[in-house]
This record gives C-alpha cells, sequence and structure tokens, in this order.
C-alpha cells in the first residue's frame, strides 16, 4: 500500500465500523441522485415507506472508515461491508490515483467507472476546479456509500450515478475515464468497461485501469483502442492507460 508517495499520503484509521448517521435522503427515483444534493433515493418500492421505519433500517446497519489525503487534501470514507474497498483503500486504486493524478487538468471532465465508495472521484474531484467528476457503479449500495462520501467531503463538482457501467449515464463524453473494474466478474464484463469507456471518452481522451495480475486486459485496450501503455506496476497491481485517437480513423 502507498503509505507515503510524492502525491499520496494513506492516514488509514483503524476505527470499529460505526452506526451510520440519520438518512435524510428524500427522492424517490435513484437515478436522479446527484453528490451535491440531499435528497437522494430510497430504497427500491419493495422496502417500507414509513420514514421511521426507514431510519431504523439504516441507522441499525454498521459502518466502517477510513482517511486518505490527497495532495494535502484530506478525505474521509465511510464503507459498507459488501461494498468494494470496505476494509479500506484498494491498493490497486492507490497505484492507479498516484499515477493519474499529474495528468489531470483543471477544466476536464471525468468518469469513475464502478466507484465503489467513491474513492477514485472524490481524489481526481479536487483537482478540477473548472470541470466536474461523474461516478457510476451497478450496486446501490455503492451508489448510497459514494453520495455520502461526496456531501460529508463537501464536494460540490461531482455527480453520483447508479447505472449499467455507461448504460445509464446522461449524453456526456469524458476526457479521462479511471477505472478498478470488477475482474472477478468475467472476461465479458471487463471486456465491456473497456469498450463502453472508449465509446464515452472524446477524441484524445485516456482510459487509465487498474488491475491484479489480468494481463488479458491488455490485448482488450490495444483491441479496443488502437494502443496500449504499462504505466506502473507494483505488487501484482498494474496500471494501463490507453488514447482514443483523435481522429475517427480507427474502427476496430
Amino acid at each position: 500500500m502507498l503509505g507515503a508517495t510524492r502525491v499520496l499520503r494513506l492516514s488509514m484509521t483503524t476505527k470499529p465500523p460505526r452506526r451510520r448517521p440519520q438518512e435524510c435522503r428524500s427522492d424517490n427515483n435513484p437515478r436522479n441522485s446527484k453528490a451535491v444534493k440531499h435528497d437522494s433515493g430510497k430504497e427500491p418500492s419493495s422496502q417500507s415507506t414509513n420514514p421511521a421505519t426507514r431510519r431504523s433500517q439504516l441507522t441499525a446497519r454498521r459502518y466502517g472508515s477510513f482517511d486518505v489525503t490527497v495532495e494535502g487534501r484530506h478525505l474521509s470514507f465511510l464503507t459498507q461491508p459488501g461494498v468494494f474497498s470496505h476494509g479500506g483503500p484498494d491498493p490497486g486504486s492507490l497505484l492507479l490515483l498516484e499515477n493519474v493524478l499529474p495528468e489531470v487538468k483543471p477544466h476536464q471532465t471525468v468518469l469513475d467507472l464502478g466507484c465503489g465508495v467513491g474513492l477514485l472521484g472524490l481524489a481526481l474531484a479536487g483537482k478540477l476546479t473548472r470541470g466536474e467528476a461523474w461516478l457510476v457503479d451497478s450496486d446501490i449500495r455503492a451508489v448510497r456509500v459514494a453520495e455520502e462520501n461526496l456531501r460529508n467531503n463537501q464536494i460540490e463538482n461531482a455527480h453520483v450515478e447508479p447505472g449499467d457501467i455507461t448504460l445509464d449515464l446522461p449524453r456526456v463524453l469524458f476526457d479521462l475515464v479511471v477505472s478498478n473494474p470488477p475482474t472477478h466478474s468475467g472476461k465479458d464484463v471487463l471486456s465491456a468497461f473497456v469498450t463502453e469507456a472508449r465509446d464515452v471518452l472524446r477524441p484524445g481522451g485516456w482510459l487509465y485501469l487498474v488491475v491484479n495480475r489480468l494481463l488479458s486486459v491488455r490485448e482488450m485496450m490495444e483491441a479496443a483502442f488502437g494502443n496500449v501503455d504499462q504505466v506502473a506496476r507494483q505488487k501484482g497491481f498494474i496500471v494501463f492507460r490507453s488514447q482514443k485517437p483523435r481522429r475517427h480513423d480507427f474502427d476496430p
């Protein structure tokens, strides 16, 4: 794990899981949830709609937490069992973050694909002084935790969306896509992450992706983009990047 690097200082606490603060969401449609709002979506309609019962259900859950300092900015994260990175910041995500941060420009629009608790999106949003970050995950639990973390860290230029990879995102083109994809879901899902990331990138945009010893992703990125570079490798984690061609002269 990256305990001390040029851009990251990990300050992981070993706090025991704690009960979540009282829920304040009121929007019935989780697809309309935004990180800058305080009225995010409720549980699906099969759950109780009684506000008191709903608050009791949420506060009964146990949450952990960890802290990360990124370029002098202190970020705190709630985590939840069953959500990726529940036990603390994933070392692959930290390696990806260390290598992509120097490339981020203030005006860019960035996508954190498969955001989990929101580590990558939160860290990058702080550099986007004239841009914005979008975070998406298919797991509604991850979406709720990421929303909570964006609010708690007072990030105002980011949005969290539930979605099937990129299919449920608004019509936005991105300058940069970052992802620590769910490699355990199989090669078809991983390939979809790569090709759909390409489709939502602007010409000249970049995909940065980290995997744990899964070298087949190199061939996927080469096939989708026509280029791939290995940016970093540490303790089995590998960061690859590909650039979308600037002209529409490559059709994989």
